[in-house]
């Protein structure tokens, strides 16, 4: 018995460190099993699993607009009855919030648990953690290297391709703005205060449309296909950058190099920045493929 122990035990941590992957691992989308330059096939979840996503999403999809929609509300309470108490307003959000949390929490369990059940999305899980487990950045040769480019996926795990601080060209020095007494700081601050608020919660959505909830699951079909699209016919491979501002760039480069002729489209690159509501997967970047320019697509 003892011989068999350590064993056992092994085998029951991995399961368990399985299942939590399985339970905080992004949504898979499309499966590329039959080579690069194919379209792939949808990836099928079991019923387990499918159920528990469409109440994350239908869960995810209530807090976005209860988060836009909430300070209107208070605004609103305060003008018409004036500031509530604290203790009230804890009571009132402890009420709410324990069916939706509890729900949203048996979800997630219950997701990871038809996913542990899956081999399509246990062999995903082996070729993400091969991919986050190297110690340099994955380009197209490690990607087919850890097989990681067998799938279609949320970005938010994937490795970086690229950082900032790894170019050679560094970015011009901005001058910066006259700094303010604390006096000046103090009358500014209601001022200061609003303008932050509405530039957090209505601005950056208005002037970002694309980054709402609403038009990503929206969309999430339309754009899935068209990243099979550009893999088929462009042979194009995915990537996620850092910026010097911290943010993580979802982006696909089309490399068309290798023609001697310094001169040949193909070893121009031409960058598409695609509009607030846009997305690569369907916008200009057809424009310069259709006429052999090597190209890469952001938004």
């Amino acid at each position: 018995y003892p011989t068999m122990e350590g064993p056992v035990s092994s085998n029951r941590s991995w399961s368990v460190i399985r299942l939590f992957q399985c339970i905080k691992g992004p949504r898979l989308r499309r499966l590329y099993y039959m080579g690069r330059n194919t379209e792939g096939t949808v990836y099928s979840p079991n019923k387990l699993e499918r159920y528990a996503d469409n109440v994350i999403l239908a869960a995810y999809l209530l807090f976005s607009c209860a988060y836009h929609v909430t300070p209107v509300y208070f605004i609103y309470y305060v003008i018409r009855y004036g500031i509530p108490s604290f203790t009230g307003v804890f009571t009132t959000l402890r009420g709410l919030s324990v069916i939706p949390v509890l729900s949203v929490s048996l979800a997630y369990i219950f997701r990871g648990i038809g996913r542990y059940g899956n081999d399509s999305y246990n062999e995903f899980l082996v070729s993400l953690n091969s991919a986050r487990n190297l110690r340099t950045r994955i380009g197209p040769i490690e990607a087919r290297a850890t097989g990681i480019n067998k799938y279609d996926f949320e970005m938010f795990p994937y490795p970086l391709s690229f950082r900032h601080d790894e170019s050679t060209v560094k970015p011009r020095r901005l001058s910066s703005s006259r700094s303010r007494g604390i006096i000046e700081r103090l009358i500014s601050l209601p001022m200061t205060s609003v303008r932050y608020v509405a530039a957090h919660l209505i601005g950056r959505r208005a002037i970002y449309p694309g980054s709402l909830a609403v038009f990503n699951m929206l969309l999430s079909d339309p754009l899935t296909i068209g990243r099979a699209k550009l893999r088929r016919e462009h042979n194009g491979h995915r990537d996620k950058l850092l910026s010097c501002d911290g943010n993580h760039i979802d982006c696909v480069f089309v490399d068309k190099r290798g023609s001697p002729d310094t001169h040949a489209r193909g070893n121009k690159l031409v960058i598409c920045c695609e509009g607030n509501a846009a997305y690569y997967e369907v916008g200009i970047m057809e424009i310069p493929l259709s006429v052999g320019f090597s190209v890469l697509g952001w938004n």
